[in-house]
């Protein structure tokens, strides 16, 4: 019994369920760690938060119609412009991890 206790304290100790994972991401041109959390929940002040029911409908909602407006404004050749100019300011910041030797995807 007492060897199951221990493992499950190690489990929690190492590892904390609401812990926030940061990302390195480019924001105007600048490098900046930007918080992560699981699909369904949201960083509030420093923890990963169950969203919602209503909360995550309505962010569902928005981004249905933000995906519409954006197809139908013709803003989207725009957009794509943007995005590989931040891909580019990306790979320069940030060092891209050495690729796997040997085959990769074949088991």
């Amino acid at each position: 019994m007492s060897d199951i206790l221990e493992k499950i304290e190690t489990l929690l100790v190492e590892e904390p369920l609401n812990e926030i994972k940061f990302k390195k991401v480019i924001r105007k041109g600048k490098l900046v760690r930007k918080a992560v959390c699981p699909p369904g929940f949201k960083a509030v002040k420093g923890k990963c938060k169950k969203m919602k029911p209503g909360e995550r409908l309505k962010r569902a909602r928005s981004t249905k119609r933000a995906q519409k407006k954006i197809q139908s404004t013709g803003t989207k050749a725009k957009l794509l412009r943007a995005r590989a100019k931040s891909m580019r300011k990306r790979k320069a910041a940030i060092p891209m991890q050495e690729p796997i030797k040997g085959k990769v995807g074949v088991e």
